[in-house]
C-alpha cells in the first residue's frame, strides 16, 4: 500500500521545497492573475472559463469567451495529462469543433522538479471540422535567487497545416517589499511557414492593494524583422482585478492605449471588461514544520 507521500507528483514536492519569498509570489500570481504559464506549472486538474468584452477605438465592442484547461490523469504518477483550449459560440458551445486556433492534446511529462520540466505534446488543432496533427516539446529550467526567479523556456512546434515553428522564452522575476511583483519576458520566435523573426518584449508589474483587489501595468511590444525591422505593435495597459467569490471568480477592467501597425501606428484607446471562472482541485502547499517531518519519519518507519 503506497503512502499519500509516494503517490504525490513531482511538481507537488517542488511546490514544498520553494522559499517563502518565490512560494508567496507564484501563488499570488497563479491564482489571481490566471495566466498561461500558472496553467503549465499547476500540478492539478483545472478549468478556466473566460468572458471579454472588449471596445478598440475605432472598432466598436467584440465579445469573446474562451475556455481552456487541463486535466491531470491518475496514472503513471500523474504525467499523463489531457490539454485544451478553444473559443465556444452559439453554435460550438466548447471551442474545439470549429475554431481554428482550438488545441486538444495529450501532455507526457518526461521530467519535472523545481528547476527542470520537459514534457512532449501531441494532439489536434483546427477543431473537429479542420483538423491537423501537432506535436510539441518543451522545456523548462529557472533557477531561484531568493527575491528574483530566472526562468528559461524553449519550444519546438511542428504542425501539419504550419510545418515548423519554434520560440524562446526567458523571463526575470523580481519580488519588491512584500506587495510588489515584476515579470519581465522576452520571447524570439521563427516559423517556418513566414520570413524572418519575430519578439516579443514585456514588462508587468504587479501590486496587492488588500481587500482582494490587485493592479497589474502591463507594456508589451512586438516587433517583425520581415520585410524590414519595424514595430508591429505595442500596448499599455492598466488591469485592476477583484476576486470575486472564493478565488473562484474574478472581475477585471483593462483600459489602456495601442499603438499597432495594422492601423499605421496610430493610438488607439483600448478597454476590456473580463470575467473569469476558475474550476480547480488545487490545495495549497503547507509549509512543513519539524513536528510535521518527524511525524512522517516515524509513520513511514513504521509502514515499512
Amino acid at each position: 500500500m503506497h503512502s499519500a507521500t509516494a503517490e504525490e507528483s513531482f511538481a507537488d514536492e517542488s511546490y514544498r521545497k520553494m522559499n517563502n519569498s518565490l512560494q508567496s509570489s507564484a501563488d499570488w500570481l497563479d491564482n489571481i492573475f490566471l495566466d498561461k504559464r500558472s496553467d503549465e506549472e499547476s500540478a492539478s486538474t483545472r478549468l478556466i472559463v473566460r468572458l471579454d468584452n472588449e471596445l478598440i477605438e475605432g472598432e466598436g465592442v467584440n465579445n469573446d469567451v474562451a475556455l481552456r484547461g487541463k486535466i491531470v490523469l491518475p496514472n503513471l504518477n500523474r504525467r499523463i495529462r489531457l490539454i485544451f483550449e478553444g473559443d465556444p459560440d452559439s453554435s460550438d458551445p466548447t471551442g474545439l469543433q470549429q475554431d481554428e486556433n482550438s488545441t486538444s492534446a495529450i501532455r507526457f511529462l518526461i521530467r519535472e522538479n523545481l528547476r527542470n520540466r520537459l514534457n512532449f505534446d501531441i494532439g489536434g488543432r483546427g477543431g473537429l471540422n479542420n483538423p491537423r496533427l501537432f506535436t510539441r516539446l518543451q522545456y523548462r529550467y529557472q533557477q531561484d535567487f531568493g527575491k528574483t526567479n530566472l526562468r528559461y523556456r524553449p519550444t519546438i512546434i511542428w504542425d501539419t497545416d504550419r510545418q515548423w515553428e519554434g520560440y524562446l522564452q526567458f523571463d526575470v522575476e523580481r519580488r519588491f517589499k512584500e506587495k510588489y511583483f515584476l515579470r519581465m519576458s522576452t520571447i524570439p520566435s521563427i516559423r517556418d511557414t513566414e520570413p524572418g523573426w519575430e519578439l516579443e518584449q514585456n514588462f508587468t508589474l504587479y501590486k496587492d492593494l488588500g481587500n482582494d483587489r490587485y493592479m497589474a501595468i502591463e507594456w508589451m511590444n512586438d516587433l517583425k524583422s520581415e520585410p524590414d525591422l519595424r514595430v508591429d505593435g505595442s500596448y499599455l495597459r492598466f488591469r485592476f482585478r477583484r476576486e470575486v467569490w472564493k478565488k473562484r471568480l474574478f472581475m477585471e477592467l483593462g483600459p489602456g492605449i495601442r499603438v499597432v501597425d495594422d492601423n499605421d501606428l496610430r493610438p488607439q484607446l483600448d478597454a476590456y471588461l473580463r470575467f473569469e471562472l476558475l474550476f480547480s482541485n488545487h490545495k495549497k502547499p503547507v509549509k512543513k514544520t519539524k513536528e510535521m517531518n518527524q511525524g512522517e519519519q516515524n509513520s513511514s518507519t513504521r509502514n515499512r
